[in-house]
């Protein structure tokens, strides 16, 4: 339900790179992944994924309780969005 009112914008990638690639370092995963965790901690919130392995290395690190990991039920519910 939140996330189907959640405020969704773009933002430049660019600015996060360097963070994105020391966060990608740290949990040893691609950073395509970790930019979304870069951007949501310089806007000081959570990053949703439904990819477990990320959550999973995620929860292993510093930055444990910054993701939020996806469901089936709201998975299916974004898709119907």
């Amino acid at each position: 339900a939140e996330l189907r009112i959640a405020p969704i914008v773009s933002v430049a990638l660019e600015a996060h790179l360097e963070s994105a690639l020391k966060i990608a370092l740290q949990l040893e995963h691609p950073i395509y992944d970790c930019l979304y965790l870069a951007v949501a901690l310089h806007h000081n919130t959570n990053v949703v994924t439904a990819d477990r392995r990320f959550f999973a290395a995620v929860e292993r690190s510093a930055y444990a309780g910054r993701a939020r990991l996806l469901g089936a039920e709201g998975y299916r519910a974004l898709h119907e969005l």
